[in-house]
């Protein structure tokens, strides 16, 4: 329920960013926004360009389709020595990469996952569970109109899954 309460408020902030964004030139206005996270932790939370490039360096350089970025930190941690972490950029959309820092707040490893999209004609969703306190498993799942019986129909159009598994040391292992 907690991970629903903050999607939903997630996305809900990232419409309000949106709109805020698109009449930026026109209105002066101020706007703080609470982290939904209640982690005092830097690497969490809704980011600023300064905070990205010091704990996320160069990982959004290749990503020209910048919105909302936040991190939120993973369920998971295989060691004391380290914090995991989920980057999103988020709107209509939500891209995601999969972190490590060590203690003092140093990008150890990262992982891109992938893009989610919202229905438009097709879909592309990307969701995780948490295996155990070292390993994810996601999901990738595209929708689209298929003919089914003579019947169109919104059904999967494909599907992958992968494992990855955090070490110790805060290494990032892909395996199916």
């Amino acid at each position: 329920m907690k991970s629903l309460t903050i999607l939903f408020s997630l996305f809900i902030t990232s419409i309000l960013f949106g709109i805020l964004n698109a009449h930026s030139s026109r209105i002066n206005l101020s706007v703080e926004i609470l982290n939904p996270f209640n982690d005092s932790l830097p690497i969490h939370g809704f980011l600023n360009q300064h905070q990205i490039n010091l704990y996320y360096p160069h990982l959004l350089d290749t990503i020209q389709d910048l919105r909302v970025i936040l991190a939120e930190p993973l369920e998971i941690q295989p060691s004391d020595d380290f914090y995991s972490s989920r980057l999103i950029n988020t709107a209509t959309f939500d891209q995601s990469i999969i972190c490590t820092h060590d203690l003092e707040f140093n990008l150890i490893d990262n992982h891109y996952i992938g893009k989610s999209t919202m229905f438009d004609k097709t879909s592309h969703r990307i969701r995780y569970e948490i295996l155990n306190d070292s390993t994810l498993r996601f999901h990738h799942v595209d929708w689209g109109w298929i003919k089914k019986d003579s019947v169109d129909q919104i059904d999967t159009t494909a599907y992958k899954s992968y494992v990855l598994t955090i070490t110790r040391s805060g290494q990032i292992i892909k395996s199916n």
